[in-house]
């Protein structure tokens, strides 16, 4: 009976002082004025913006975690954005990212961007100037749909997928593609005006 009741006050004490595994995949922590998690990398993913701010570079770093993904819809319906700088060392745009930023104009999407995902700029009515850099391969599904105010675009010709309805509903667009390019191809099936002949 003793040794019952030892064992039993023993797993009491064990348990007790057994740390709760916290859900870091879920746990949102805070910096300034955006909400971030925690990537399995230790670096950091934006997954909320929370201010109407007109003009946002998003930081390097948040509390010293490297900046490495825009989330699924981060920065959607921030209706006061007019411009956003993505970090250098970004590697990701998530779906819908920056869906429903009406008074979003201009945006340049640095080429360690490697895909532009489902919808990220989506409805983004205002949209003129966006700056695709050379290192981006991949275009998603409605990246750029409904952006009705966008003239150009100059698709480098790292670009190898772009995918359906990645333009459509951009009815002022005109693409600047290299000649004998994925973007050119895609152009030709897709009835989009475009030129060729990118100046370096």
């Amino acid at each position: 009976m003793k040794n019952i009741i030892s064992f039993f006050f023993l797993w009491i004490i064990l348990f007790a002082f057994v740390p709760v595994q916290a859900d870091a995949d879920n746990e949102a922590l805070y910096y300034d004025c955006f909400a971030y998690i925690l990537s399995n990398d230790n670096t950091a993913e934006v997954v909320r913006y929370m201010s109407s701010d007109r003009t946002v570079t998003i930081p390097d770093q948040l509390d010293g975690y490297s900046v490495t993904s825009i989330g699924d819809n981060a920065f959607a319906h921030c209706e006061s954005l007019e411009k956003v700088s993505i970090p250098e060392n970004a590697s990701s745009l998530g779906r819908n990212a920056f869906y429903g930023c009406a008074s979003l104009k201009e945006v340049v999407i640095p080429g360690s961007v490697t895909a532009i995902d489902y919808g990220t700029f989506r409805d983004c009515i205002s949209l003129r100037k966006v700056i695709i850099s050379d290192g981006i391969t991949t275009i998603g599904d409605y990246a750029f749909m409904w952006c009705k105010s966008l003239a150009e675009i100059i698709i480098p010709e790292s670009v190898t997928t772009i995918d359906f309805g990645a333009f459509y509903g951009c009815d002022s667009l005109t693409l600047t593609v290299e000649s004998g390019s994925i973007a050119e191809a895609y152009a030709i099936q897709t009835s989009i005006p475009y030129r060729t002949n990118i100046v370096p």
